[in-house]
């Protein structure tokens, strides 16, 4: 068959140049197109004709047009063109949304490259999404478009405010939980638990069918024209940020670092030349740290300058120096508060004990570790020493 023929069900129709299908008005003139598709396959779903088998609907397949195919790009297996207006170029429904179960709205597959190729040829990506942008007339100043956008399931579509111009944006599904019957049994149904808006796993690398080496960052991030950072930095890392702030956390009701290991550092910071990590909260606790092991909360290094710095409240009045005669407490004899004192404590250790005084309440004791403890014997506190009370007014 050529060009001009009719085409046959049934049968293989060739042509020799494009072959248009285009919807019109009908002739009549005082009705429109029948129907809100313009071209429908599918397969016959009752009867005596209904196909027993699995089917695709339609397949597309492009070509290089060469008989080596690296000496030209492929041509694309399927274009879909949205209308003027906000239409959509490709919608992908799975089965289960009509009828049936689950099924993938839809799924991209990147090609491989499959030597020999001759020359370099990247493999494909499972899906690309490039965001629109607005009018070049546009003076709101309002964002362009989401590259890509998912929305978990039950999850609210987030506004183009909160997700204008970023590459990927996620919403996670909500939990939406409701009291139903079923065979006469009360039951609570929905999601026990809401999903989060962006899940990132690094690869695992293995040699011979067999883990080795570090496995890959969950998630890396980098801020402004930074080039990808090595392996070396990046691996076996949960989330990598690198920027003028390489990772920041801010929270307006509680604590705005909170982190735990089972093994290994939970967070790391590094800056070359600025702050390694920077915490700060409006409401609540700026930074926690906590150990559950017989370790130390908190371990401070610096190479020249003091381990720690704390800044002073700015004093609403003048102090007077008042010389007074300072009194350590002597814990001898009192093994309650001898064994809160560590014995493997390093030298520079702080720490802050509660004793019991004669009137039953217990007051806060600060002692500083003078002598590592090792197998020549304990370390060695000292109490650090503090003037009298005063009850705070403030």
């Amino acid at each position: 068959m050529a060009s001009g023929d009719d085409i046959q069900a049934g049968r293989v129709t060739a042509g020799e140049s494009t072959t248009d299908l285009i919807a019109q008005k009908p002739s009549e003139g005082d009705v429109g197109f029948a129907g809100d598709v313009i071209f429908r396959v599918g397969p016959q779903l009752g009867g005596d004709t209904a196909v027993a088998q699995t089917l695709h609907a339609i397949l597309g397949i492009g070509t290089n047009g060469s008989v080596v195919p690296q000496n030209s790009q492929g041509g694309t297996g399927v274009i879909g063109i949205g209308g003027p207006n906000e239409g959509t170029g490709i919608l992908g429904r799975a089965g289960g949304s009509d009828r049936g179960l689950g099924g993938i709205g839809v799924q991209g597959v990147g090609g491989n490259v499959g030597g020999p190729s001759f020359r370099p040829v990247d493999p494909g990506v499972g899906v690309l999404g490039l965001g629109g942008i607005r009018d070049d007339f546009d003076t709101t100043g309002l964002r362009h478009a989401a590259g890509i956008l998912g929305v978990g399931g039950g999850g609210d579509l987030p506004s183009i405010g909160d997700t204008g111009s970023v590459g990927v944006a996620g919403q996670g599904g909500n939990a939406d939980r409701r009291t139903v019957i079923v065979n006469e049994l009360t039951s609570v149904a929905g999601s026990s638990e809401p999903g989060a808006g962006l899940f990132g796993r690094g690869g695992i690398q293995r040699l011979d069918g067999r883990e080795s080496g570090l496995p890959g960052a969950g998630v890396i991030g980098l801020s402004g024209p930074i080039s990808n950072v090595p392996f070396a930095d990046t691996g076996s890392v949960g989330v990598y940020g690198k920027g003028a702030i390489g990772v920041r956390g801010q929270s307006d009701t509680g604590a705005a670092g909170l982190f735990e290991s089972p093994r290994g550092i939970a967070v790391s910071g590094q800056s070359d030349i600025g702050t390694g990590g920077e915490f700060d909260s409006n409401r609540g606790v700026g930074l926690r740290a906590r150990t559950k092991a017989r370790d130390r909360a908190g371990v401070f290094e610096s190479a020249g300058a003091a381990q720690l710095q704390m800044i002073p409240h700015k004093p609403s009045e003048s102090i007077p120096d008042q010389p007074f005669a300072a009194r350590a407490l002597n814990p001898k004899g009192i093994q309650s508060a001898l064994s809160s004192l560590p014995a493997a404590g390093r030298a520079g250790d702080l720490l802050c004990t509660s004793m019991a005084t004669t009137t039953g309440k217990a007051v806060a004791i600060l002692w500083f570790c003078v002598r590592d403890g090792n197998s020549g014997g304990p370390a060695q506190w000292r109490q650090a020493l503090l003037g009298p009370e005063f009850s705070g007014e403030g």
